[in-house]
C-alpha cells in the first residue's frame, strides 16, 4: 500500500434488484463500522453485464462478482425447491454469467 492510500478507498456496491441494494445498505449501516468507513460506499443499480465505466477514466483495483446463480447448492438446504430445479436452470444463466465476467475484465486493472 502506498501511504495514504487507505484514506482515499472506495466500494461501489451494485446489483440490478434495487430491493438488494435497500438490504445491504440497512446491513452495512448495521454493521457496527464507523461512519468513516460506510460513507465510501456508493450504491448502484445497474445491469453488471454492461456496467458503465467509471467517470474518472481509471479501471477499478478489484471487482467481485456474485454473479446469478441457478439455486443447485440450495436444492441441498430446501427439499421444496428440487421439484422445481432443472440443469436447464443453471444452464440458462451461463451465458448471462460469462457477460458479466467478460465486463468485470474489462473494467479492473491488470492484476486487480
Amino acid at each position: 500500500n502506498k501511504k495514504g492510500q487507505g484514506k482515499r478507498g472506495r466500494v461501489i456496491a451494485n446489483d440490478v434488484h434495487s430491493g438488494r441494494l435497500d438490504a445491504l445498505r440497512d446491513a452495512v449501516l448495521r454493521s457496527g463500522l464507523p461512519e468513516s468507513l460506510t460513507s465510501r460506499v456508493t450504491y448502484t443499480n445497474h445491469d453488471a453485464s454492461v456496467f458503465p465505466p467509471p467517470k474518472s477514466g481509471r479501471l477499478f483495483d478489484a471487482i467481485i462478482c456474485d454473479v446469478p446463480c441457478g439455486g443447485d447448492g440450495t436444492i441441498r438446504k430446501d427439499k421444496h425447491i428440487l421439484p422445481m430445479w432443472s440443469p436447464d436452470t443453471s444452464n440458462a444463466l451461463h451465458g448471462l454469467q460469462l457477460k458479466i465476467l467478460r465486463r468485470a475484465l474489462a473494467l479492473v486493472k491488470v492484476g486487480g
